[in-house]
């Protein structure tokens, strides 16, 4: 008889943008989770846009050969058994997070929206997250957090960290 285990977040998979990426990778640091990601030659993001860029703060991350930030968010998902992306419909969805749907779609990497102006709260959709994430057959998540840059949604970061903290103390 297979005992099936329950599902654990090893590490946490982001590009080091400012927003959603750093409050997941923030939150991951401050819990003790493992983090890594790729991002653009150079370590560019909007806030670090010269050399080592967002790798000096985050040592673990690889560059991609190239600097364009679709390849970042490209190999990060590959790389990502699963992700969760932050997502708005009141703004416009920003280019990467549109590029990353089709990439979930093009490697097959399941994702969850957390909508952070649907109807049900941030609460209620990590408490969604939790059970989306327990339905794993897999005792070792590698998850993809993705969402917009702290420019496109003030707040992000805070509302990333938080939720990313919450999922980590659920699913440890």
């Amino acid at each position: 008889m297979k005992v099936q285990s329950m599902s654990k977040i090893i590490e946490i998979r982001s590009g080091g943008q400012s927003g959603a990426d750093r409050g997941a990778m923030d939150a991951a640091h401050h819990c003790g989770v493992r983090v890594s990601g790729w991002c653009p030659a150079g370590g560019w993001a909007e806030d670090y846009p010269d050399p080592p860029g967002v790798l000096a703060l985050y040592p673990e991350m690889v560059e991609t050969p190239s600097s364009d930030v679709i390849q970042r968010t490209e190999w990060n998902i590959r790389d990502s058994t699963c992700c969760i992306v932050f997502n708005a419909r009141s703004s416009d969805m920003s280019p990467g997070t549109s590029a990353g749907y089709q990439f979930n779609e093009k490697y097959g990497i399941p994702h969850l929206d957390i909508w952070l102006d649907g109807p049900d709260s941030i609460d209620q959709q990590i408490e969604r997250a939790c059970d989306w994430l327990r339905a794993f057959d897999n005792d070792a998540i590698v998850l993809g957090i993705g969402g917009p840059r702290a420019s496109e949604y003030p707040g992000i970061y805070e509302i990333s960290y938080s939720a990313t903290q919450s999922i980590l103390a659920e699913l440890r």
